[in-house]
């Protein structure tokens, strides 16, 4: 069972605390590639297509070292390309809505909370995200199965 207080996991195997260790190294990796696209494309091109480039080579980073080196998938799948970007998708919307939540209610909760009512909601959203994407690519985008089923670039390519 994996219960997340700071970033502790109790009750966790070794193999899955190492596991979670290479999600959080892949999160960061791809959090620094997205910062740094967006600062050198920023000048040149502006904040919305810097933001847009920054956050598709961010997401390229994601795939490609949740894949490969956080879960170790082996298969070749259009359907695991396109689970993945289904997932990063709903998060992003799950993450926006998050924030703005937090925005809005914290206020209403403890007005003391007014002044920190961004950066909680930053926080909130992106732990939210981060469990939610944690969770979609071990259990359904990089589920290990030991087929090479119809969505397969391997069956694609052999048939």
């Amino acid at each position: 069972m994996l219960s997340l207080s700071g970033i502790i996991v109790i009750n966790a195997s070794n193999h899955e605390k190492a596991e979670f260790f290479r999600y959080l190294v892949a999160g960061f990796s791809a959090v620094g590639t997205d910062l740094v696209t967006y600062w050198l494309c920023l000048g040149w091109i502006g904040p919305s297509p810097a933001k847009a480039a920054s956050f598709l080579s961010a997401c390229c980073v994601a795939y490609a070292m949740n894949k490969f080196y956080t879960f170790k998938a082996q298969s070749h799948s259009w359907i695991e390309i396109s689970k993945f970007i289904g997932l990063y998708a709903t998060t992003f919307l799950l993450n926006v809505a998050v924030n703005k939540g937090v925005i809005m209610l914290a206020p209403q909760l403890n007005p003391y909370l007014t002044p920190y009512a961004y950066q909680m909601g930053w926080l909130m959203a992106t732990g939210v995200s981060t469990i939610v994407n944690y969770l979609g690519q071990k259990f359904w985008v990089f589920r290990k199965t030991n087929d090479s089923g119809p969505g397969s670039i391997d069956s694609q390519a052999n048939g």
